[in-house]
Formats: C-alpha cells, sequence, structure tokens
C-alpha cells in the first residue's frame, strides 16, 4: 500500500538565481613584475584568484571603517568572509587571462645621470646582479575576474569596497605600493568620477582615526598631480619626485632636483656621529630597511625593522584613472603604525623625529610623512579633500 506524506516539499530555490556575481574586466596600466608561482617571475600565467584574494584581504582590513576593536575581533570577522585553512570563503574568485601581454625587462626604465631614474628608481629590486638573475616582467595584460557570491550575502558592501580600493590604491605582483602592476576596470562605475569625486574617497578613505594594530586608510590621504598622456607618464613622474624627495632636494642649499648631487636629509651624518642608545632620523618612518653603501667618509650599514626586519613603506605612489579617461599622477599615505624603535647593523635603538633637520624644516613639516605631502604640493599636486 503507497505511503502518504503529510509534510509538502520545500520550495525549490534555482543555485545559479541565488548567486550573485560581480564580473569585472581589468587591465595592468603599468609593468608588473614577480608575483608568479617562483620568486622573481611572472610567470605563464601572470594573473591567479589566489593572490587577488590576498590582494582584496589587505584592502578589506585596510577599509573596514574600523568597526572592530581589536585585531582577534577583526581576524574573526575575516575569516567568515575570506575563509581560512578550516573554512572556505563564501566569496569565489575565478580569472580569465584575455591578454597575456608582452614581456618586458626592468633595464627599459633605468633612466640616465642626467635626468635620474624615474621609473626606474622604483626597480633596482628586480634588476639582475652577479648574485642574482634579473626579475621577469609583463606589461598590458588583461584580465576578466569574477567575484561570487550567495545573493544578500550581508558582507557584499564590505567585498565591494575592498574591491574599489584595490583597484584604485593596489595593484598586481611586487611592489604595487611603487605603482608596479597597477590596474584600472574598463567599468567606469567603479572608477571616480574626477579629482572632486567626494564621495568616491570616502567610500574607501573614512576620516576617521586608525587604530595602530593594522594598517588603514581611514585617516589618510591622496595628492593628485597634473593631467599626463598616459598612465607610464604618471609613472615615471612619480619616480622623478620620489628620487627627488629621497636626496631631500627642496632646500636653499639645494632647491631644485639634481639627480647626481648629495643628500640633504641629515640622517647620513647622525648615522656617521654614532649611536648612543636612541637616534633621530626621518626616512625610517618611509619604510624599512634601508641599505647604506660604501662611500667616502660616509656611514655604511644598514637599518631594519625592530622585530621582522621589514616595514612596509606608507606611503604609495601610483597612476589613477578617472571615469572620463584622464590620468594623473598620485600619492597616498595609508596609515599604520609608526616605528619607536629600529635596529642599526643589528642594534635595537630608540627612534625619534629629528628637530632640526634640514628638509623638514625647508617643508616647514614636523613629520617626514607630512613632508611627503608638503612636498607633493610644492610640486604641483593637488590634496583631494572630503
Amino acid at each position: 500500500m503507497p505511503r502518504k506524506f503529510t509534510t509538502s516539499a520545500p520550495d525549490w530555490k534555482d543555485p545559479i538565481r541565488s548567486l550573485s556575481v560581480q564580473q569585472l574586466t581589468i587591465k595592468t596600466i603599468t609593468p608588473m613584475f614577480g608575483g608568479g608561482a617562483v620568486e622573481r617571475e611572472v610567470g605563464e600565467s601572470p594573473i591567479r584568484a589566489s593572490s587577488i584574494r590576498g590582494h582584496l584581504r589587505f584592502w578589506w582590513r585596510a577599509t573596514t571603517r574600523l568597526r572592530y576593536s581589536s585585531a582577534e575581533e577583526l581576524y574573526q570577522i575575516e575569516r567568515n568572509i575570506w575563509g581560512d585553512v578550516e573554512n572556505p570563503s563564501p566569496v569565489t574568485l575565478q580569472v580569465e587571462v584575455t591578454k597575456p601581454g608582452e614581456d618586458v625587462s626592468p633595464d627599459v626604465y633605468r633612466g640616465n645621470a642626467r635626468l635620474g631614474p624615474k621609473a626606474g628608481y622604483f626597480l633596482y629590486p628586480f634588476v639582475g646582479s652577479q648574485n642574482q638573475v634579473e626579475a621577469s616582467g609583463r606589461k598590458n595584460v588583461e584580465f576578466v575576474l569574477r567575484v561570487t557570491y550567495q545573493s544578500e550575502f550581508p558582507s557584499e558592501p564590505e567585498v565591494r569596497r575592498a574591491i574599489r580600493a584595490w583597484l584604485t590604491v593596489g595593484g598586481i605582483g611586487a611592489r604595487t605600493r611603487r605603482g608596479c602592476g597597477a590596474i584600472v576596470c574598463d567599468d567606469n562605475s567603479w572608477l571616480p568620477q574626477s579629482i572632486n569625486d567626494t564621495n568616491y574617497f570616502q567610500s574607501i578613505m573614512p576620516q576617521q582615526e586608525s587604530h595602530n594594530h593594522f594598517s588603514s586608510l581611514s585617516g589618510g590621504w591622496v595628492c593628485v598631480g597634473p593631467l599626463v598622456s598616459n598612465s607610464e607618464e604618471a609613472w615615471m613622474n612619480l619616480g622623478s619626485f620620489w628620487s627627488r624627495f629621497r636626496k631631500g632636494h627642496f632646500t636653499g642649499k639645494r632647491p631644485g632636483y639634481k639627480p647626481m648631487d648629495g643628500c640633504e636629509w641629515s640622517d647620513h651624518r647622525t648615522l656617521k656621529n654614532g649611536v648612543q642608545g636612541s637616534i633621530a632620523l626621518a626616512k625610517p618612518y618611509l619604510g624599512l630597511p634601508i641599505i647604506y653603501q660604501k662611500f667616502d667618509q660616509a656611514f655604511e650599514g644598514s637599518l631594519t625593522s625592530e622585530t621582522t626586519d621589514r616595514m612596509s613603506s606608507p606611503i604609495i605612489l601610483r597612476p589613477i584613472k578617472f571615469a572620463d579617461g584622464t590620468i594623473r599622477p598620485m600619492i597616498v599615505f595609508l596609515p599604520g603604525r609608526n616605528p619607536t624603535a629600529i635596529r642599526i647593523d643589528g642594534q635595537k635603538v630608540d627612534l625619534e623625529v629629528p628637530v632640526t633637520d634640514p628638509v623638514l624644516n625647508s617643508l616647514r613639516a614636523t613629520h617626514p610623512i607630512d613632508a611627503v605631502r608638503m612636498a607633493a604640493i610644492r610640486e604641483g599636486f593637488i590634496e583631494v579633500k572630503w
């Protein structure tokens, strides 16, 4: 005798219709270097979903609007969105490379002694030497990124914000903070409309005080330079700016950039005088390590982070493209933890900002980070206001 069921079958939900898919067509606008499965190589598959997931995780942390009071709480929410070794992520990333691009050598961007290194200033880790082969590079890479998650996914706004920050401030491959592997999406809705697009920049850089336990775009600033004809020109201009700034050629003694002239920062002279347990230097606040090579009557040695040897630079330099097609060089400050100590040739010393540095004084800045902003404004950059 057939059985009779008293309960009804559940409503059918089409699994395809219940998914939300973001599809973005993306291309590199500056050469990418490294970033492949093998160190210093782009590889046959220059764009990998696993690499992009790592970038998005970082930019998710940097754009969480400081809603989480501790690193532990932040990590718990992060693993719920992006997954970990035990829990798969509800966010699926798929990559399809539609144009693998062309190989490019870092030697192409070397520059010269008269005009300076330009973008070559950013590429010294990739240049070949007696101990290392030249890193492989690739330019004009195009790919499609598909981001899939369940419809009505509660963290969708945070995922979209992370994607927007990655497209605007990040990149693909190695040394993205120096403009390598800068990217742009062909959908104008993912681009700022203009330099005055307050809502766009506010969406990724809320003006709130940043916690010190992780880097955050909150509380940062953006300076955008004059219009240029293409992204590589913008990158070249940023290389010239950064090499000039690292030389400190903004003083009365050296008001203009001369690539072969000496450095105006007081760090070299301070280091030459020896270390007593604390030291006042400017450049460690811009990223570590710093390697001082041997010159006559000059300090020779290495400056590293107190704990990990390396401290990522809080300054990002890369081109930015606007929805109207215009391109400009851009400088971004990514707030994080200020170093309070460094190691000089392995010896730990306390670190403080110099009070009488000639470059800081000339730029009317009290901190090296603010000196970057003041130097950019002096060079014709405009600070984005919101």
